[in-house]
């Protein structure tokens, strides 16, 4: 099979969700630890209140960026 080069922008864009993958488990890590200001919706809000609420849909989210970025990198459909 014959594999083309990647355009720079298609690179770049798999290191970006790479990254941000990343970025948001680190943030439920931080979290966890109680490390940073808890924000969401624009207002400061209890760690507990953001682990139970918002925790749940950054994982997804995180998950969600790290298959576009597998599926990008593999050059898959």
């Amino acid at each position: 099979m014959l594999k083309l080069k990647k355009p720079f922008a298609i690179r770049l864009l798999t290191w970006f969700a790479a990254l941000a993958s990343v970025a948001m488990y680190l943030s439920i890590l931080l979290a966890i630890y109680d490390i940073g200001l808890h924000i969401m919706g624009g207002e400061r809000v209890t760690r507990g209140e953001w682990l139970h609420i918002t925790a749940p849909l950054v994982g997804v989210i995180g998950v969600l960026m790290a298959l576009i970025s597998y599926g990008l990198a593999s050059q898959r459909a």
